[in-house]
């Protein structure tokens, strides 16, 4: 996740992990992908059920066989590890081509499910084949939030 994010995520405290936490902890994405089957259900109601199930039951082990702190959720599981905050979304193939049959939007399951990912692993290659790509990139990050701190200071000092 180094390589590939411009924004490292702060770790946070164990008491600060709760069920109602909204969306105010920074969390790591995780994707799991499973294989296609067809087993599968093939209505969207009935797959999102099945994934819940999966993250009660997955939240249920980490628990009981890790002392792992989790919230799962009707669309994510929330674990806390050592400071930090992954959320793991299952990703079925299946649910595409279901959505669009039932003519259901795509674009932000798309994102966070394919592109997100890829763009990741495709930005994490770069950085482990040209080594000096990734601490120029963080240079280059750097540079931009200073050169931007120093608009705001400009702009609120001369009223």
């Amino acid at each position: 996740m180094r390589l590939s994010s411009c924004k490292i995520p702060l770790p946070t405290f164990e008491h600060n992990f709760s069920s109602s936490y909204s969306c105010t902890l920074e969390c790591i994405p995780l994707v799991l992908t499973i294989t296609r089957s067809s087993r599968w259900p093939e209505d969207t109601i009935a797959l999102n059920r099945v994934k819940t199930a999966f993250y009660l039951r997955l939240g249920n082990l980490l628990t009981e066989k890790k002392r792992l702190i989790n919230i799962p959720s009707l669309e994510f599981l929330d674990v806390y590890f050592e400071g930090f905050v992954f959320r793991l979304k299952l990703f079925i193939s299946r649910e595409l081509a279901i959505r669009k049959i039932q003519q259901k939007p795509l674009c932000n399951l798309k994102y966070q499910l394919i592109y997100l990912p890829l763009h990741q692993y495709l930005i994490r290659a770069v950085g482990i084949r040209f080594y000096s790509f990734a601490k120029t990139l963080n240079s280059v990050n750097n540079g931009v939030h200073v050169i931007y701190l120093l608009i705001l200071v400009r702009k609120f000092l001369s009223f």
